[in-house]
């Protein structure tokens, strides 16, 4: 178990957060609430025992250590996602061949649309 590594939702909460220097833009890139965040940011600063942002009466800023954070987690997350996005590439590469067989009802209806547009001509 690796002791100072803390989870996974706290960084990328922070992540988005010292992103968009913003809890509740944050909260809605993630699909999850404000408070959550918030939360998950505090639990960092927390364990890193040391604060992340200034928080300011409208607004935030990261301070020191935040942009350090930042800078740092932007990158590992960076990796981690390519490393996923390659799993995915490798997955995708054929070709999708989507077939429909003729119903009654799709030819008796494009019939009566094609009769109608050249009555009306």
């Amino acid at each position: 178990m690796r002791k100072h590594l803390p989870s996974l939702n706290q960084l990328k909460a922070f992540e988005a957060t010292a992103r968009h220097l913003s809890f509740s833009e944050a909260a809605q890139e993630l699909n999850v609430t404000h408070a959550a965040v918030s939360h998950q940011v505090k639990a960092l600063e927390e364990f890193l025992q040391s604060r992340l942002f200034v928080r300011m009466t409208r607004s935030i800023k990261r301070t020191d250590q935040g942009e350090a954070l930042f800078m740092e987690t932007r990158k590992a997350l960076d990796i981690i996602e390519a490393a996923a996005t390659g799993f995915f590439q490798n997955r995708l590469g054929g070709v999708l061949k989507i077939s429909v067989a003729p119903s009654l009802w799709l030819i008796e209806g494009w019939s009566k649309t094609i009769l109608k547009a050249v009555g009306s001509s």
